[in-house]
């Protein structure tokens, strides 16, 4: 579509350079262009008319958008639950395999000392003289003999004892393992059943989205270009002479209103969900309440040393694999890469007062440039392939780095 600027340009160059014409050619052409004006302001009319009619629907319609937000606030929070469950689990299976190994050991050193005593008392029985024929010296060393046994049959039954309780013990570590295997697969299929829920929310929450604003933008654009033609028109009927009075127009179309920011003290809460729900209105309240993007553990915090020499700018979080990442304040999506190359994907939210949340690492986005989220929002997941995954999260102000762990609640 050719620009409003180019157009007026084009159309003062074509009507000075052209012949004079005579009075009867030049009204013919003036009203040739009153007609295409009229047409012009009957369709901005007519367009009006059909965006009013789709924005009366539009209060209804968001607040069936704002009821699928808390629904997708609260399927995520459930899936980052049952991440951190499974992890657990994991870790308590990690452990129970360690302790069964140092019972078997154990276990293993005692039927060895076992083993040794009972040889030994086998060739005291098989050196033993018939009873006939035991002298006064064999039957001092019976007595030696006798003694030293007299001592070591309780070690045995000792060793008898343990080695029972070690076999009870592994018996029962056993069985533990075999529940916490048990819960482990059931968690993993509650985390496929909520994952399979948020992906149907996320299609559902897509198509009531563009269903609403797409008709409306398709409607604002038709009249932009119209407008801009009208206005063109009307420029070239008045005078193409008045240059002044076309800069100002120029001025007038650069200068466009700054989006529209929703009203965050119209959104409605999420039950049981405070760490969203108590979040300030303003980000730079929000110091030391930002609930964490991602269920994980801070393996390189804030200023670590990186191989180069530098100072990492923000934190790295492992997570497990295909995790959700959803956004920890309310914001704008500004920036979302999935093939950004030497850092890897790259995710920008503008939370306002020049405060920008990066994250990096993100395999594939839900949300998209130009989109408000509102914080508890799913905004990708993380890689599905291996075990783990890094997600990478800074907080800059006007470009400059922070520390996010000062904005970050404390896990304890």
């Amino acid at each position: 579509m050719m620009k409003p600027r180019l157009l007026l340009s084009l159309l003062a160059t074509a009507a000075l350079a052209a012949p004079v014409a005579s009075p009867l050619g030049a009204q013919q052409d003036e009203d040739e262009q009153q007609r295409r004006l009229n047409e012009i302001e009957e369709q901005l009319q007519s367009n009006e008319r059909n965006a009013a009619e789709i924005r009366e629907l539009t209060p209804a319609k968001r607040e069936e958008l704002e009821a699928l937000r808390t629904r997708l606030i609260e399927t995520a929070d459930s899936l980052q639950k049952a991440e951190t469950r499974t992890t657990a689990i994991e870790q308590r299976l990690e452990e129970l395999e360690t302790e069964e190994k140092q019972v078997g050991e154990e276990l293993e050193e005692q039927q060895r000392a076992t083993s040794e005593i009972l040889a030994a008392l086998q060739s005291f029985e098989l050196a033993k003289p018939p009873a006939l024929a035991v002298s006064p010296q064999d039957a001092s060393q019976a007595a030696r003999a006798a003694m030293a046994l007299s001592g070591i049959v309780p070690d045995l039954q000792s060793k008898v004892e343990d080695l029972r309780a070690n076999m009870e013990l592994i018996l029962s570590l056993q069985q533990e393992m075999a529940a916490e295997k048990e819960a482990l697969e059931e968690s993993e299929v509650q985390l496929t059943s909520r994952r399979n829920a948020l992906e149907d929310l996320l299609d559902r929450k897509t198509a009531e989205f563009r269903d609403v604003t797409d008709r409306i933008t398709e409607l604002e654009r038709e009249n932009d270009r119209l407008a801009r033609e009208a206005t063109s028109i009307r420029n070239l009927l008045d005078d193409l002479a008045e240059a002044a009075r076309r800069r100002e127009e120029e001025a007038a179309l650069a200068n466009l209103p700054e989006p529209e920011v929703p009203d965050t003290s119209t959104f409605a809460s999420v039950p049981g969900l405070d760490i969203y729900n108590d979040l300030p209105a303003v980000f730079a309240d929000a110091r030391g309440k930002l609930p964490y993007p991602v269920s994980g553990r801070v393996v390189a915090p804030y200023a670590s040393e990186m191989p180069n020499g530098g100072r990492l700018e923000g934190l790295r979080l492992e997570t497990r694999a295909g995790a959700v990442v959803t956004a920890p304040f309310n914001g704008s999506v500004v920036f979302a890469q999935e093939t950004y190359e030497l850092v890897g994907n790259v995710f920008i939210l503008d939370v306002g007062g020049g405060y920008k949340i990066v994250l990096v690492g993100m395999e594939r986005f839900e949300a998209g440039v130009g989109q408000f989220v509102r914080a508890g929002e799913p905004l990708g997941y993380m890689p599905a392939d291996g075990n783990r995954a890094v997600l990478y999260m800074e907080i800059r102000r006007n470009a400059e780095p922070q520390n996010p762990t000062a904005w970050l609640l404390d896990r304890g």
